[in-house]
């Protein structure tokens, strides 16, 4: 019997289910799996709503999402993402103020081209100000600011462009908005 705690399960998900999604809609090839093709140990795992997925938006542009609120969860859906480099994808991002902001963002960053902090209405998370300190410097583009998280979601969709996608990461509460 093995026990699985709830960051080993999220992690396993984020490499399997976010390719697996994105290869039904289309926006990935049948070949581009999970990274080195490893599976999770833990088959039949599902995921609670909203705390990760891709979702289409109006515009077209795909709306990925995860918690990925902690440093190691970033990682993990940075690694789940590498099959998207090539595409302009834009972060929309939000954290908790115990939670190391600069080390999910550095996670982050190599797999997005520009980050988006959005103000999210919850008295644990950091106030915008406080993300784009801690984002300046780890993208070419300066990171900006939005008044709210769907403002924030349409300016990262006008920034990836229409192949682009939109990850929303960084706290459960912002993956709960989205």
């Amino acid at each position: 019997r093995v026990r699985l705690g709830v960051g080993r399960v999220r992690r396993a998900l984020a490499r399997v289910k976010i390719p697996a999604r994105l290869q039904s809609l289309g926006e990935l090839p049948a070949d581009a799996g999970p990274e080195e093709g490893r599976r999770p140990r833990s088959g039949g795992v599902v995921a609670r709503p909203r705390r990760s997925g891709v979702l289409r938006r109006p515009a077209g542009v795909s709306v990925i999402v995860d918690a990925a609120h902690n440093p190691l969860a970033a990682r993990a859906v940075a690694r789940a993402m590498a099959p998207l480099r090539r595409r302009p994808c834009v972060l929309v991002f939000s954290a908790a103020r115990d939670k190391d902001a600069r080390a999910m963002l550095k996670a982050l960053a190599p797999v997005t081209r520009a980050v988006v902090v959005v103000p999210v209405a919850h008295p644990r998370l950091r106030p915008a100000a406080d993300l784009l300190a801690a984002a300046r410097g780890l993208w070419r583009r300066p990171p900006v600011a939005a008044a709210s998280v769907e403002s924030g979601l349409r300016m990262a969709a006008e920034l990836a462009g229409p192949r682009g996608c939109v990850l929303a990461a960084g706290s459960f509460v912002l993956a709960g908005e989205v």
